[in-house]
């Protein structure tokens, strides 16, 4: 079994991220305790997001194309839609921030960053907290898209002549 050390406490199972799913022997060794393989499983997560690739929409002249958002100039960048240009902002600050080894963390509706090292099972609540917030906006944000899709599906089947009679 291949294994990447994450830090002093953690490893990561390459095969993972290869599409095989390990067995629960290998995933949690008997030797770590219960915080060691909670740290373990938020340095896994880190290092979904430091490899996570998102893609955006580049339009060059008359031509378009895709482009991963680490390779954007500042340029292109400016040339984003200021909605789009925000989500890219903040999928390079999460990847900036895994990359350092930075956690989320919500308390008392405050959100705050730590390092994995840093983090106490006092932390815990806190870490559990800013990720069902996070799977929360993600699920807004999903549903927000869907009612777009389908409103603009709607508009394309209305016949000509009543979107013109309602103008």
């Amino acid at each position: 079994m291949k294994q990447t050390k994450v830090s002093d406490r953690a490893y990561v199972d390459d095969r993972t991220r290869n599409g095989r799913e390990p067995s629960g022997e290998e995933t949690q060794p008997k030797e770590l305790s219960l915080w060691d393989r909670i740290l373990r499983l938020v340095e896994e997560e880190l290092a979904e997001r430091r490899s996570r690739r998102v893609f955006v929409r580049v339009l060059d002249g008359s031509l378009s194309y895709e482009k991963e958002i680490s390779e954007l100039s500042q340029e292109e960048l400016r040339g984003l839609d200021p909605e789009l240009h925000a989500q890219v902002a903040e999928q390079l600050l999460e990847r900036y921030l895994a990359d350092e080894g930075y956690v989320d963390l919500l308390e008392k509706r405050c959100v705050y960053s730590k390092r994995v090292e840093d983090l106490s099972p006092q932390d815990l609540p806190a870490v559990i907290e800013a990720e069902c917030y996070s799977a929360k906006e993600h699920r807004e944000e999903h549903e927000r898209k869907r009612f777009v899709r389908e409103v603009h599906e709607d508009f394309r089947r209305l016949p000509f002549t009543e979107v013109a009679g309602a103008l």
